[in-house]
């Protein structure tokens, strides 16, 4: 059972490779030095307490940081050689892979869907994508049907985000959804707006931000009512700084938000905002994202320390913050965690930190 509440952000910078928590109650920060990165696994998304970790080839984990138990799938079926260059007339060709942890609430089973897509130039399609999906019912892959003829409208770092029984991955211009029951792809085209978010979940629905003609920011809900497509206007985001992005809904009102210089919670009901430590830096790529901790386990699970290190819940440390809050927080602790990197077969305890608050 997962507990929910008010959110800590975690944000993890990949040059230098250090962890940097912001615990919203407290005004904390606490900074874990890390040993040099040898193999580079990435932050891929999270779902019911389960994140997922990939070196964005064939290496997929699924881990629960909270009882630091983790399984490494199965290699899947679609080899990927994460290739990308340039030829001598400037066309670009290059093989991505796009990943997505959700849960099938029908089934009661956790899936994962990888697509492979061999990227040629900006004007070519190149090869049809493939898609393949891991059943944790089953330990094993299957492939999916996906009828889009091209995926060069997406972003090659875009992620997909677990809703209701749905992923959803924004791209340039559209949304690709896939069903995780009916294991059927839909795509949905963004409304005439300029978009400020990645695809939100706000209470159960999958949203967006856009800016319109007039300048006003807003929230809108995604709806398919009979394959009938449209945005619903929810709200505004009335703020007295420059929106650039919305990264996160935490729940209670309260959005994670890019200005140009940092990240910062805004309050729509309030009206009001405040700046984290959590300074944002394009170039280090640094990035929160929604974590709920819970007790999810899957079969085959192991223990975390037995393999990977480099990712480090500093668990004194966590009981302490736990501790020292209420006892109705103690039962409501929410958390957001940013991308990881982690360091394969070499077992490394962590450094504490020094913090500040």
């Amino acid at each position: 059972m997962a507990r929910r509440g008010r959110p800590d952000i975690t944000e993890l910078e990949d040059i230098p490779d250090y962890i940097q928590f912001h615990d919203t109650h407290q005004d904390s920060v606490k900074l874990y030095q890390l040993p040099p990165i040898e193999t580079r696994i990435e932050f891929i998304n999270s779902c019911n307490g389960l994140v997922c970790l990939s070196d964005r080839s064939n290496a997929i984990y699924i881990c629960n940081p909270a009882t630091k138990r983790f399984k490494l799938l199965p290699t899947p079926n679609k080899d990927f050689s994460k290739r990308c260059f340039f030829l001598e007339d400037g066309t670009r060709v290059g093989e991505f892979v796009y990943l997505g942890l959700g849960f099938d609430p029908i089934s009661n089973d956790y899936k994962l869907l990888r697509i492979v897509f061999n990227y040629i130039s900006e004007s070519a399609d190149g090869e049809l994508p493939e898609a393949e999906m891991y059943s944790a019912n089953t330990d094993s892959w299957k492939e999916i049907q996906i009828s889009e003829k091209s995926l060069k409208d997406y972003w090659t770092k875009s992620k997909f985000h677990a809703i209701a029984g749905v992923l959803y991955m924004e791209g340039r211009s559209e949304i690709l959804a896939f069903d995780l029951h009916s294991e059927v792809f839909r795509v949905y085209p963004f409304p005439s707006l300029f978009p400020k978010s990645n695809v939100l979940d706000y209470d159960g629905y999958a949203t967006m931000v856009f800016e319109s003609t007039d300048g006003s920011v807003s929230l809108y809900k995604l709806d398919d009512v009979c394959a009938k497509v449209s945005w619903t206007k929810m709200f505004n985001l009335e703020a007295d700084f420059e929106i650039i992005w919305v990264s996160n809904y935490l729940g209670n009102g309260q959005f994670v938000v890019i200005n140009p210089h940092s990240f910062c919670i805004y309050d729509y009901k309030k009206r009001e905002y405040k700046t984290t430590p959590l300074l944002f830096r394009a170039e280090r790529r640094g990035w929160p994202v929604n974590y709920t901790e819970s007790l999810v386990s899957l079969n085959g699970f192991e223990e975390q320390e037995s393999i990977v290190s480099g990712v480090h819940f500093d668990t004194d440390l966590a009981e302490e913050i736990i501790q020292n809050r209420s006892t109705g927080e103690k039962e409501k602790y929410h958390e957001v965690i940013t991308r990881y990197s982690i360091t394969k077969k070499k077992i490394m305890k962590p450094l504490r930190g020094t913090g500040s608050s």
